[in-house]
């Protein structure tokens, strides 16, 4: 018995936002590649078809073309992973290298 895939459709404002996701050149391979994925599934293509034209497997189009009518672009980046929490907080990196930026105490070396 063969599945039938989610049918796919959105308004013009995030079908602009999908297609400037997939040309971009700054943001992450995995969000630009899953962009690509939706706009094929927007066009009407099924997920073996997709998936030969990108050479990801069919199982990565589905698990895209189903994430995003829950969340939209938004959907598209990775979900948090299990693991050991961070060590150390989000905003510490920024702030060493603030404090690297200042000038040296006076009678210290620079």
């Amino acid at each position: 018995m063969s599945r039938i895939a989610v049918a796919l459709s959105c308004e013009q404002e995030v079908m602009n936002e999908l297609i400037r996701m997939s040309k971009s050149r700054s943001e992450e391979a995995r969000l630009v590649e899953r962009s690509r994925i939706v706009l094929g599934c927007l066009a009407g293509k099924r997920n073996d078809i997709v998936a030969a034209e990108l050479g990801v497997r069919s199982g990565t189009v589905g698990t895209s073309r189903k994430r995003f009518p829950e969340a939209g672009p938004a959907g598209l980046s990775d979900r948090p992973r299990p693991g050991k929490p961070p060590t150390y907080p989000a905003d510490l990196k920024q702030r060493i290298l603030q404090q690297l930026e200042k000038p040296a105490p006076p009678g210290l070396a620079s």
